[in-house]
């Protein structure tokens, strides 16, 4: 009989990676999406205009 060749899967995985190293990618992709946050939905600031509501001018003439 024929040996039947076994494939070595360990072989083509990624080694594995520290603690740390995934606590980095999380908090920069936290971080990228409080920016992108603050940078989208932060200028859409609500400007109220001023309105003098002036019901009587004194002291003032118009044309003669």
């Amino acid at each position: 009989m024929k040996e039947e060749r076994k494939i070595d899967f360990k072989r083509h995985t990624s080694p594995p990676v520290s603690k740390m190293y995934l606590f980095k990618i999380v908090f920069y992709v936290v971080l990228l999406g409080v920016m992108g946050y603050f940078l989208f939905n932060g200028n859409k600031k609500k400007t109220s205009v001023k309105v003098n509501d002036i019901t009587e001018i004194n002291n003032v003439t118009i044309g003669q």
